[in-house]
């Protein structure tokens, strides 16, 4: 009879290494997620200090975030009127919202409003211009189209596409 040993359970080889590096890279992306959304917000407060909302419901001069009201009173009001399509899990996206943030506070110019769309979620947005792609900025004059561009973009970027 041969004797019998008893074999450990205990993780052999690589294993140990790898359940290591998950550990780390799950901690990694919470920490990253952390100090992102506590980033957006101060940069959010950044933007709106120092400007008050109008009645109309827009901030002239800044990028903020879209709303179906705030939109067509700058429209009304004949603002150029920016529309970023931007999704949260763009990197070009991601990417350029501070360069555009930027610009609008370099250029100062209170004729030109910004709205941020949810890329996922404005679907009616993204019918009515023909958006088939994240990162995609359209500038409208008195109501119409009058420059499209998508994907990566510098701060002078911004400022030429803002200028009409």
């Amino acid at each position: 009879m041969k004797n019998a040993q008893s074999k450990s359970c205990k993780p052999q080889g690589f294993v140990t290494p790898l359940v290591v590096l998950f550990i780390i890279g799950v901690v990694a992306v919470a920490i990253y997620n952390t100090s992102r959304v506590s980033t957006s917000d101060s940069e959010a407060n950044a933007n709106t200090v120092a400007v008050e909302k109008s009645d109309s419901g827009y901030v002239a001069g800044i990028l903020q975030a879209f709303t179906p009201s705030a939109y067509a009173s700058a429209l009304e009001d004949g603002k150029t009127v920016m529309l970023d399509f931007h999704a949260d899990w763009c990197s070009v996206c991601i990417g350029n919202e501070p360069k555009a943030k930027a610009a609008f506070k370099e250029l100062n110019n209170k004729d030109i409003v910004g709205f941020k769309l949810n890329y996922d979620k404005a679907t009616a947005q993204k019918r009515e211009f023909g958006v088939n792609s994240q990162s995609t900025l359209i500038l409208l004059k008195d109501g119409k189209e009058v420059k499209r561009t998508m994907g990566p973009k510098s701060v002078g970027d911004f400022k030429t596409f803002l200028s009409t």
